[in-house]
């Protein structure tokens, strides 16, 4: 059963498919759906191996061990349901706790869960782009 997974789906109602949560973009959601690697089913395993590692990849410990000059580009839809702009900003919060401090942060209003696979795409692209140009010439 994936109602886990189809929970996020909530904020799209009516929606098109059991996926639209990841895009505005109906041909990346259609090829998502199509794909047999893609989506569940989501055993209790899966989940409490998936909680698990948000735990541990969240976890003041781990992200002391990132450097804290090290630049960081932190992104997101504002209509992600698994972040959103909450999500991100407690995100960022929490990489400024552990002493980071070259955090870069961008919130693509209506956005959704794949930023890669959004109807802006282009946009996300050229920022990713902008991002690294000055810093692959600084160094991380």
């Amino acid at each position: 059963d994936n109602k886990g997974i189809n929970a996020l789906n909530n904020k799209f109602e009516p929606a098109r498919t059991d996926a639209d949560w990841l895009s505005r973009d109906e041909e990346q959601v259609d090829r998502y759906v199509a794909d047999p690697l893609c989506g569940g089913p989501f055993t209790a395993g899966y989940w409490i191996d998936f909680i698990g590692g948000l735990l541990h990849v969240g976890s003041d410990s781990l992200l002391n061990r990132i450097r804290s000059d090290m630049p960081i580009f932190i992104f997101g839809g504002s209509e992600d349901p698994v972040g959103g702009d909450k999500g991100l900003g407690d995100l960022v919060t929490h990489y400024a706790q552990t002493g980071h401090q070259r955090l870069k942060i961008k919130i693509y209003e209506g956005g959704r869960h794949e930023m890669l696979n959004e109807t802006n795409r282009a946009e996300v692209y050229r920022d990713i782009v902008e991002w690294l140009q000055p810093v692959a010439r600084r160094g991380a």
